[in-house]
């Protein structure tokens, strides 16, 4: 018997935003707050894109779609998932890539395919959109 992955996420809809603390041995949850006001708990791995599949190394990801008029974002962009302090960004060999800019500092363009661990403050950038990771 094998499951269903989930359904994808998709910008109009709400995400479950259920406060909670950390459990022994869990990583802090962290927020992730998209550009256009959209929300999602950092609690899980998450892969982000026009209309993202999960990417091989990652298959736990939660799809989140975006709706981008300007298809800046490529169908699927990057995944992000909880880290310590902060989370994990990769950039999944994206058309426009993905760069990081951590408080304080330049943005830094990412290697597509090479995980990056970032605090939080982090602002991610992706074609046209920005998402901040937030503790």
């Amino acid at each position: 018997m094998s499951l269903a992955p989930p359904p994808a996420l998709h910008q109009d809809e709400p995400a479950d935003l259920t406060t909670r603390g950390p459990l022994a041995g869990e990583l802090p949850v962290g927020i992730l707050r998209f550009d256009q006001g959209s929300e999602l708990r950092l609690d899980r791995s998450w892969v982000i894109g026009r209309d993202p599949v999960a990417p091989a190394g990652h298959r736990d990801a939660v799809p989140f779609a975006l709706v981008d008029a300007t298809r800046s974002v490529s169908k699927t962009h990057l995944a992000l998932g909880p880290a310590t302090g902060g989370a994990w960004v990769i950039d999944l060999h994206s058309t426009n890539g993905v760069s990081v800019e951590t408080p304080g500092a330049a943005p830094q363009r990412l290697t597509p395919g090479q995980a990056v661990t970032v605090p939080y403050a982090t602002k991610v950038t992706y074609g046209e959109r920005s998402i901040v990771i937030q503790g």
